[in-house]
């Protein structure tokens, strides 16, 4: 029984030795670990500390814009903001667009457009008594000079065009009658003897085009105001040929 005793405690032993020799090696040193304090805290319902407010700018509901830049006064070099007519009125919807007052552009444009045709009028306006004038340029004396024609005919070269590509150009030469008005303004202008002058070139086909441009020329380089007025029956109906050559 003794003998028993001694070799279980022998085992003991050995086993407990070699369990710490086992086990030594694989233990590894945990890190230190720093202690922070904690202060507990009450939060309070009422605080003594003011919130952050921003200020929203205010929200104009009409805006005014004037049309055009106030041109200073040569006087006073002040500025007149009181006149209605210079200025629109722009509504702000909830979309952000903006509308035109239709009525007060529309009362402008009439007014424009009245005022330009006034100023055209003024520009074309004729003697009132064409009797009294063709009564005054009846007489001796009253001839038109051969410098006046050609000055006349020379005015009305300028605005002509002769096609580039046509073919004997020398030939198409178109014969008009023009009748004006006092002032030198065209009154009506067309092609006479048409067939006549076409057998100048048979078969061109561009008689058309340069009889074309010759009444255009005609019209376009209006009105002729160099005419001399107590001549005006002699030039208020004359005829005139339009040659390439010129």
């Amino acid at each position: 029984m003794r003998f028993g005793f001694l070799i279980s405690l022998l085992c003991h032993l050995t086993a407990l030795v070699g369990g710490v020799f086992l086990f030594e090696t694989k233990l590894e040193n945990l890190p230190k670990s720093t202690i922070v304090p904690i202060n507990l805290v009450t939060i309070s319902d009422n605080t003594d500390i003011k919130g952050t407010y921003i200020k929203k700018p205010p929200i104009e509901d009409k805006i005014r814009v004037r049309k055009n830049d106030v041109k200073s006064s040569s006087l006073n070099n002040e500025r007149d903001f009181k006149d209605p007519a210079n200025e629109f009125d722009l509504n702000s919807d909830a979309s952000g667009k903006y509308v035109f007052d239709l009525e007060k552009l529309a009362l402008m444009v009439d007014k424009n457009q009245e005022n330009s045709m006034q100023r055209l009028n003024n520009s074309t306006s004729l003697p009132d008594d064409n009797d009294t004038i063709e009564r005054l340029s009846k007489g001796e004396g009253n001839e038109m000079t051969v410098s006046e024609v050609n000055a006349l005919q020379s005015a009305m070269y300028r605005c002509w065009r002769i096609p580039v590509d046509a073919v004997n150009p020398e030939n198409l030469i178109v014969k008009l009658e023009v009748e004006m008005l006092p002032g030198g303004f065209v009154q009506n202008v067309q092609v006479i003897n048409r067939s006549e002058q076409r057998q100048l070139d048979p078969g061109n086909t561009f008689w058309d085009v340069a009889e074309q441009r010759a009444v255009r020329a005609v019209s376009q380089c209006a009105p002729y105001s160099f005419l001399p007025l107590k001549k005006y029956n002699q030039w208020k109906k004359i005829t005139l040929n339009f040659r390439p050559e010129l």
